[in-house]
């Protein structure tokens, strides 16, 4: 009787295998951030945390050119964030054409060059990195 549940275990174990393996693929693949075109964004609302100050970017080739970093850019969850939102960073939201907000992530806070939070998690930006420094002047009107 025994020898004829010994395929239990190996079977078990393959089993086991899978689901960790499929498991943590679905946990470490980057997700896309975004993939909007940019000829459907009509503006991008750049927020500055620490001031609390905006601005509205509608120019076509500097719509491009920071949807071109944003659609680039895959993401990986890393962690829980510390709070939310952070002191530091700048809120991001992009609008489409007619006015609402674009379909895909949105309202992210870029807290570091390769570092985004939402919805009290952090995430690892590959593929693109950010100019910080570059967001807080434009938020602020610099």
């Amino acid at each position: 009787m025994k020898q004829e549940k010994r395929w239990v275990r190996p079977v078990f174990y393959a089993l086991l295998a899978f689901l960790v393996i499929i498991g943590l693929f679905y946990t470490f693949r980057p997700m896309d951030l975004m993939n909007t075109p940019p000829e459907t964004v009509g503006k991008i609302v750049l927020t500055d945390c620490a001031t609390a100050s905006a601005a509205e970017i509608t120019d076509p080739e500097r719509i491009e050119g920071l949807m071109a970093v944003l659609n680039a850019a895959g993401i990986t969850r890393s962690g829980n964030a510390e709070q939310d939102p952070p002191e530091h960073g700048v809120l991001v939201a992009v609008y489409t054409t007619d006015g609402n907000l674009a379909d895909s992530w949105n309202n992210f806070y870029v807290v570091g060059s390769t570092t985004i939070q939402r919805s009290g998690y952090v995430f690892t930006v590959r593929n693109a990195s950010f100019n910080l420094d570059a967001l807080i002047a434009a938020a602020n009107g610099e």
